[in-house]
C-alpha cells in the first residue's frame, strides 16, 4: 500500500471513531429537568362568574306623619351571574394585590302581605354589584385572598293596595318606588391558573347595604328598609399577558 492511502486510511478510522465516541457520550450524558418558572399573577384580566344568593330585609312602614306603624323581615334566594375586570399586581414572589369590579344580574324577589291599611309589597334585587380590594397569598398557581370594598344593589319595591281605601289609594292602586342601595361587602376565595391565560376560582361575598326608603304618595306611607346578600360563586378569568409563566 502506498504511504498516501495509509495515511488516509487511518484519518477515516479516527473520524469514525470520534463521532462513535460523541455518539455514545450524548446517549450516557443524563437529560436535566426544564427549571420550572413560577407564575407570576399580574396583569389585566376579566371574566364572567355564576353562583346563588340569597337576601334578607327589614322594613319599616311609617305614616305621613312620620311615625312608625308596623316592622317586618323578608327574604329571597336564586341563581345569579354576570362578570368582573380587575388587575392584579404581584409585590413578592408570594404575595399579591388586586383592584377589582364586578356586576350580577339577580331576581332577588319575594312579597309580603299586610292588613288593609298595609297592602302588599313586593321586594325586588334585580342586581347587584362590587368594587373591591383583593390581598392574595401565592403557591406558584394557586392563590387564596380575601377582599372587601364598595357594594351597590339595583332595588325596587312595589305596593299594591289589596283591600280598602287608605289615604289616596283605593283598592287596586299599584305604586313603585326604586334606587340603587349602597353599602360595603366582604369575603374571600381561591383561584387557580389552569393555564398561562386562563384561571378558575371559587369565592363567598357578604354585602351590607343602608337603609333605604321607598315613598308611596298615594298611599301616603313611607317604607324604610335595609338588605343582605350572601352571595357564593365560581368564575373564569382571562388574563391578558401572562408570558411570564413556564409553559404548561
Amino acid at each position: 500500500m502506498r504511504p498516501g492511502a495509509s495515511i488516509a486510511l487511518i484519518a477515516a478510522v479516527a473520524c469514525v471513531a470520534g463521532a462513535n465516541s460523541v455518539r455514545a457520550a450524548d446517549i450516557l450524558r443524563p437529560s436535566l429537568p426544564a427549571v420550572p418558572v413560577a407564575a407570576d399573577w399580574t396583569g389585566l384580566y376579566a371574566g364572567g362568574h355564576i353562583g346563588y344568593a340569597w337576601d334578607s330585609r327589614d322594613a319599616t312602614i311609617f305614616s305621613p306623619a312620620g311615625g312608625g306603624l308596623v316592622s317586618g323581615s323578608t327574604s329571597a334566594n336564586g341563581i345569579m351571574g354576570g362578570g368582573q375586570i380587575g388587575y392584579n399586581f404581584q409585590v413578592t414572589p408570594s404575595w399579591v394585590l388586586g383592584l377589582e369590579a364586578d356586576g350580577s344580574a339577580a331576581s332577588l324577589n319575594n312579597t309580603a302581605v299586610g292588613g288593609p291599611g298595609f297592602g302588599a309589597r313586593e321586594n325586588k334585587i334585580n342586581g347587584f354589584g362590587t368594587v373591591r380590594g383583593r390581598f392574595g397569598y401565592a403557591w406558584d398557581r394557586f392563590m387564596v385572598y380575601g377582599t372587601g370594598g364598595y357594594a351597590w344593589a339595583s332595588t325596587e319595591m312595589v305596593r299594591t293596595q289589596q283591600i280598602g281605601t287608605i289615604n289616596g289609594a283605593p283598592p287596586g292602586t299599584v305604586e313603585t318606588s326604586s334606587g340603587v342601595a349602597s353599602g360595603w361587602s366582604a369575603g374571600g376565595g381561591v383561584e387557580w391558573a389552569i393555564t398561562p391565560n386562563w384561571s378558575f376560582r371559587a369565592e363567598y361575598l357578604h354585602l351590607d347595604f343602608a337603609s333605604q326608603s321607598f315613598t308611596f304618595p298615594l298611599a301616603g306611607q313611607r317604607i324604610d328598609a335595609t338588605a343582605k346578600i350572601d352571595v357564593a360563586r365560581v368564575g373564569l378569568n382571562y388574563f391578558f399577558d401572562f408570558s411570564r409563566y413556564a409553559p404548561y
